[in-house]
């Protein structure tokens, strides 16, 4: 159920499941509002949930949630080598877990402000598989293959080729 608050201007507990999204430029795209053009009316969505989404072909990103405590596992993610993000995970608190991606630029990438986590992904065919800007959080149990950079920023918490 989404919840949207008009004092706030906020998106909650957002849930996309079950499906196959194809041939978009951003196949799901989940983020808070505000008045368009002016930021400094944005507020942070929170507690979104992408789970088991086959995103296929999608031009520019194949899923994509910016919102605090969100989210995002048990996905497949298969583009072409133009296809900039497999995934694009940004809000504090943001979990990627146990998903498949495949043939993208980035696999996933992380924007959580040191309190991320990506665990259990497997990216192929990439080149860079999860990333971040400086220290957006841990990352655990990641396999990949064909990745050209395998992981920059964030903190290697262990087990990942």
């Amino acid at each position: 159920m989404a919840r949207f608050n008009n004092k706030t201007n906020t998106i909650r507990n957002v849930t996309v499941r079950n499906g196959t999204i194809k041939g978009f430029g951003v196949g799901v795209s989940l983020y808070g509002i505000g008045i368009p053009g002016d930021q400094s009316d944005m507020r942070p969505s929170s507690r979104h949930l992408v789970e088991s989404i086959r995103a296929l072909g999608n031009r520019s990103i194949g899923i994509e949630v910016i919102g605090n405590d969100s989210v995002i596992r048990s996905n497949y993610v298969a583009g072409t080598a133009l296809v900039s993000h497999g995934i694009r995970a940004a809000g504090a608190g943001a979990h990627v877990l146990d998903n498949d991606i495949h043939n993208t630029n980035i696999g996933i990438d992380m924007e959580s402000f040191g309190s991320g986590i990506a665990a259990n992904n497997r990216i192929s065919r990439a080149n860079v598989g999860i990333s971040g800007s400086g220290v957006w959080g841990k990352y655990r149990d990641n396999i990949t293959t064909e990745v050209t950079s395998p992981y920059t920023g964030g903190t290697n918490i262990g087990n990942n080729n």
